[in-house]
């Protein structure tokens, strides 16, 4: 009974801490129920109540926002939209991951990585040489960004989105600057803690080039 899970685990790349608990739980009651001799479908009947019983428990609790309404999917799956469950609004999103370790991270790799040793350097002592008042951080390590940029975090993400526009003008094309000039106003843009106008929040010019761009972000795969 292990094999096919662990097969599907591997097939998708996901291993989740909180669930795996409770797949080993069952699999440790299956396996002393069968030493037991009982029939498989009484074996699947137990652990299915037993799922049943910690529902709250297993599954994710953005899932099964409003009224449980992931669980009553799984009593009825021919039910096709959740009313009141819309994942738009009841899904956690926030920056560092749907913006700095996405387009950002990619838009670094796609800018540093055909560079030469040359343009490295000229780019670490440009960005070392940027006054950090207003950024929001102690200081600016450019020789560890460059020496590191493959591997940065989000801390260093954010201090190079809000400065590559001004240190990279000669050491991209013109369509990477242009993407560069588009992400730092759609990150200065998500920065708002509010929106008050999402009429013409949503029109900016910057939208469309960003979107233009983004089906080769998402196609692209880093080393």
């Amino acid at each position: 009974m292990r094999a096919p899970i662990e097969a599907l685990q591997t097939s998708t790349g996901i291993k989740d801490a909180l669930t795996q608990y409770w797949i080993e739980d069952l699999l440790s009651r299956h396996r002393k129920m069968k030493e037991e001799g009982l029939a498989p479908p009484d074996i699947q009947r137990r652990l299915e109540g037993r799922v049943e019983e910690n529902g709250s428990h297993i599954y994710n609790e953005h899932l099964t926002t409003r009224g449980m309404m992931a669980r009553m999917y799984r009593k009825a799956p021919s039910l096709s939209s959740f009313s009141g469950f819309d994942p738009t609004q009841d899904s956690p999103i926030e920056i560092l991951h749907t913006i700095l370790i996405g387009v950002v991270k990619y838009g670094w790799f796609m800018s540093y990585s055909p560079w030469n040793s040359e343009k490295k350097t000229t780019f670490a002592i440009r960005l070392q040489a940027t006054n950090a008042l207003g950024m929001n951080t102690p200081s600016i390590h450019a020789g560890y960004i460059m020496q590191y940029a493959n591997s940065l975090i989000g801390h260093q993400l954010k201090i190079v989105v809000q400065t590559m526009v001004f240190h990279c003008r000669d050491l991209l094309s013109p369509d990477m600057f242009a993407l560069w000039k588009a992400i730092g106003e759609l990150t200065a843009l998500l920065w708002l803690p509010a929106i008050d106008e999402m009429d013409t929040y949503i029109v900016s010019p910057i939208f469309r080039l960003f979107f233009d761009w983004t089906y080769q972000l998402i196609i692209m795969r880093m080393p």
